[in-house]
């Protein structure tokens, strides 16, 4: 039995790719991340409290509060809005047959194969399959496009040839 599945790669898959990477391999220095941002808007708090008589002064740290919550509350998205950029054109289709031995994905003509010994971690969230090769590189696989089998024998399949358990991963 072999697998197929075809993923768009636009902003909502790289937002989701972002994010699992954030849960899964990042996940200390995200949290160190998200202590100091916290930790710097209560110190602007403090000293917006403190210049409330310059409204000049009083507006720039109102300013650094409210971007430094819109990064924590769209740091995926701003992520992936960055690695959309990085991207080359022609890259945002990609077609990948799941072989025994190995997976290959065709962007545009080309393909590529990948033994299933570079996949680091395995999570599932409620769209995509997500490879983890390394802590910069990730590949998603959308479920919605897989063809050749049901979700829960791909999952199996995926088990048995990379040796490693799928997380799953909740929004």
């Amino acid at each position: 039995m072999e697998f197929t599945c075809q993923t768009i790669y636009d902003q909502q898959t790289l937002t989701v790719m972002a994010r699992v990477i954030r849960k899964t391999v990042r996940k200390t220095a995200s949290r160190r991340a998200r202590l100091l941002a916290g930790g710097s808007i209560v110190f602007c708090l403090v000293l917006l409290c403190t210049s409330l008589d310059t409204p000049c002064v009083w507006g720039g740290y109102a300013m650094a509060i409210v971007l430094l919550l819109l990064l924590i509350w769209k740091e995926d998205a701003c992520s992936a809005f960055f690695t959309r950029k990085c991207v080359f054109p022609g890259a945002e289709a990609v077609h990948t047959a799941f072989h025994p031995d190995c997976y290959e994905s065709r962007i545009d003509g080309v393909s590529i194969r990948w033994p299933y010994s570079n996949v680091r971690l395995l999570v599932e969230d409620a769209q995509f399959f997500i490879f983890i090769l390394e802590q910069e590189y990730v590949q998603a696989y959308d479920k919605a496009y897989l063809a050749g089998g049901s979700k829960a024998a791909f999952r199996r399949f995926l088990e048995e040839r990379t040796g490693k358990s799928v997380q799953t991963l909740d929004a």
